[in-house]
């Protein structure tokens, strides 16, 4: 969600079923633990998170700021399922 300025905002994607209203309202309590001096801002809203060990192998930095993974193949049902699926997988399998 984009957070522009006090009052406007813009939701760019949600899979839960609550208000517009209320996720704003989320994002704005969780991006006010950082600064809320600041517009605009991008906020991510998470579920539960899962721990995983889906690394990266090779020497060096990555080559642009996001990386995305062909996953279609892992038939997965929810994030937990994923996170077991790529438990001590590498970049390099996918």
């Amino acid at each position: 969600m984009d957070l522009e300025s006090e009052d406007d905002y813009s939701i760019k994607w949600k899979n839960v079923d609550k208000s517009d209203e209320e996720l704003v309202e989320i994002a704005r309590s969780r991006r006010s633990y950082v600064d809320d001096s600041w517009y605009p801002a991008r906020v991510f809203l998470l579920a539960d998170l899962h721990p995983t060990n889906f690394r990266k192998t090779t020497p060096g930095g990555m080559q642009s700021s996001k990386q995305y993974f062909d996953i279609s193949n892992l038939n997965v049902n929810d994030a937990a399922d994923l996170a077991e699926k790529l438990q001590d997988k590498t970049w390099e399998k996918y």
